[in-house]
């Protein structure tokens, strides 16, 4: 689909685009701009075609129509060129494109989260948006364990990690559940709420194990 400056293949918000050389009336207006917007063009086209690797300077030259002195004079390195580039993708894709669309799609920002990956069927937004709700406490909790379990793991305490992880995010989750679809009880929260207790749980058992202290005895050859 043919939208301005771009080809869209469109997979939800998600979509695949390319930035496209365009007809001869393209160049004509590239030409009528300064060197540097034309370089800049020049470059998001190449680049998004086939990625920053695969185009050398010399053709970003070549077809932006400048001298190589004047690619210097407003870009010290192909790296500042680069840099360019991406903030240009940031303001046109993420900030132009993607942010107008989720708002267009969604009236709360959970809504808008997920529409970026397609989501838009009522049922799935209403799961994906309790969902949401509930990591937002267990995100904390797990921030947490993983900087304790990170700390342990460099020390050389290993095991404890281990058997922290098979209790709170097997054990304790599927215990929870299994005991609510026992009672007959267990449905969307219920599974939500089995991923927070694991959470909390990793979180504190981590905080413990560090506290313990043991790890300042092991040595790492």
């Amino acid at each position: 689909m043919w939208t301005g400056d771009f080809y869209h293949e469109q997979k939800g918000l998600s979509s695949v685009v390319w930035a496209t050389m365009k007809t001869d009336e393209s160049t004509d207006r590239r030409v009528r701009r300064d060197p540097r917007e034309r370089l800049l063009d020049t470059a998001y086209e190449l680049f998004s075609r086939r990625g920053v690797r695969g185009v050398g300077i010399d053709e970003v030259i070549a077809h932006a129509g400048v001298a190589k002195a004047t690619l210097y004079a407003h870009f010290a390195s192909k790296d500042d060129l680069v840099l360019a580039f991406l903030e240009r993708r940031e303001q046109r894709w993420t900030l132009a494109f993607l942010a107008t669309e989720a708002r267009r799609r969604g009236t709360t920002p959970e809504e808008q989260l997920l529409a970026i990956f397609g989501l838009d069927d009522p049922n799935v937004v209403a799961l994906g948006t309790q969902l949401l709700r509930y990591l937002c406490v267990s995100g904390f909790f797990i921030t947490v364990a993983l900087t304790y379990t990170g700390g342990l793991q460099g020390t050389g305490d290993t095991r404890g990690p281990l058997y922290i992880t098979l209790v709170s995010q097997v054990l304790v989750p599927l215990g929870l559940c299994s005991t609510l679809q026992s009672l007959g009880k267990l449905d969307a929260a219920g599974v939500w709420s089995a991923i927070v207790l694991g959470h909390f749980t990793r979180c504190c058992l981590s905080v413990l194990r560090f506290k313990q202290g043991k790890w300042r005895h092991i040595v790492v050859e």
